[in-house]
């Protein structure tokens, strides 16, 4: 038989917020305004790809991006400028 391979609920978690996005960071902010639900119904954006997103297992498309801070804009009832939810870097 081989090895148990299972693994610490808490190496999981801090492994996934080393990776947590910008956009991340920004959803777990306001994670009481803006819950996964109701952000993806505002996008159509299915949350497993804003889970895909948040942790950097994907890379947004510009349409996802603007979609996305779109409805966030809306949840929050406030102007949410691109650079609060991604890292637009210097033209990389």
């Amino acid at each position: 038989m081989g090895k148990c391979r299972s693994r610490c609920p808490k190496r999981d978690i801090v492994e996934l917020i080393s990776r947590e996005t910008r956009f991340g960071a920004f959803l777990r902010a306001n994670r009481k305004r803006i819950p996964a639900v109701v952000l993806s119904k505002h996008a159509d954006v299915s949350r497993q790809h804003i889970h895909r997103l948040r942790y950097r297992l994907a890379e947004p498309t510009l349409a996802v991006m603007v979609r996305l801070r779109t409805a966030c804009s809306r949840c929050l009832r406030r102007h949410v400028r691109m650079v609060e939810l991604f890292d637009l870097g210097d033209g990389e």
